[in-house]
């Protein structure tokens, strides 16, 4: 799992946090052209680029409109659906054949609570 080799060169894994993500993050393939999440999704998914190209976009006035590209090493997800559990306005796109590692806010906020087990604020 490239998200983990990435994870492990910034920051300290240990066989526990290493063992929680091989189990929760999951790897998916993407042909050029098709949409990791649409408009309006209410995805609380967490995105690593592990290769391949993304973009993300909406459409205002049947207008196309790129807010940005994810390359290789890249992560991506939607502030307002993680945090304000609001449907996004954003899609994201696979520009090129594309492997996307994903983690769930839920499983994120699940090894958050095993690695420091006091409230949030």
């Amino acid at each position: 799992m490239h998200a983990l080799n990435f994870l492990s060169g910034i920051i300290k894994i240990d066989d526990d946090i290493k063992d929680f993500l091989l189990q929760h993050v999951h790897a998916i393939a993407l042909n050029k052209g098709e949409m990791l999440r649409g408009e309006q999704a209410l995805d609380r998914n967490i995105y690593f680029v592990e290769s391949g190209l993304l973009r993300t976009f909406y459409i205002e006035d049947g207008k196309d409109m790129t807010l940005g590209f994810i390359k290789e090493n890249g992560w991506v997800a939607s502030k307002e659906t993680l945090f304000l559990e609001k449907p996004s306005h954003n899609s994201i796109e696979a520009l090129e054949t594309s492997v996307v590692n994903t983690l769930s806010f839920n499983s994120l906020q699940n090894l958050r609570k095993r690695l420091y087990p006091f409230p949030s604020l």
